[in-house]
């Protein structure tokens, strides 16, 4: 989702509720069109590489479903379709939860500002990312296990700390390509981490059809 919506879900987390539901949508949708049940893992993450909010959900799909005699039958789902699916659910989740959501009432002062604001956002691009398809079951066994337990930051990355008032790990920036550096006091790592922790019973691993 845009970036101007991830402090939307952070004061107001329950919208991550139905986040997974949202984004999977347009793939039953499609499967359910040609007769098929497919298999679905949902993760829900709300970290970057720098552990800042970034709310966003990771999908696992097969590329193939059971028909109504158990029989496998291939499906493909197209890019541009489920991208427009998932950006017109969450915009409209996101005018339905208008009158239950803590939102800046200097910049929407009411409910036709805030319609036109979503619109706005309604037009723009849009990142989905569709990852190559894994050829064989310890890959795509490798690919869920990073995914459905993953936490924010390994104890591997860390392990160099000493107890210095300060602290580092390197990440990758999608957007330069390059290794880069974050440097945190104790506090702020703390602060960082614990803002990732779901409320009690709340499930980050989802999953749907079979």
């Amino acid at each position: 989702m845009p970036d101007i919506f991830w402090v939307l879900f952070f004061n107001n987390r329950f919208l991550l509720n139905q986040i997974c539901q949202l984004a999977v949508d347009n793939l039953l949708y499609a499967a359910k069109k040609r007769g098929l049940t497919i298999g679905i893992f949902c993760a829900i993450h709300t970290y970057g590489r720098r552990l800042t909010w970034h709310p966003h959900v990771h999908v696992s799909v097969t590329l193939g479903g059971l028909d109504e005699k158990g029989k496998w039958r291939a499906i493909e789902f197209i890019h541009e379709k489920v991208e427009q699916r998932w950006r017109n659910n969450l915009c409209d989740l996101l005018l339905a939860e208008y009158e239950n959501l803590n939102v800046n009432q200097n910049s929407y002062r009411d409910y036709d500002e805030w319609r036109r604001f979503i619109h706005g956002q309604r037009k723009r691009f849009w990142h989905v990312h569709f990852a190559q398809l894994t050829k064989d079951p310890n890959s795509t066994i490798n690919y869920l296990g990073r995914y459905l337990k993953r936490p924010p930051i390994s104890g591997m990355r860390l392990s160099h700390y000493r107890g210095e008032a300060t602290l580092s790990f390197k990440y990758l920036n999608h957007r330069t390509g390059e290794y880069e550096e974050e440097r945190l006091s104790q506090e702020e790592l703390i602060r960082r981490i614990i803002q990732h922790i779901p409320e009690k019973g709340f499930k980050m691993i989802r999953h749907y059809g079979f």
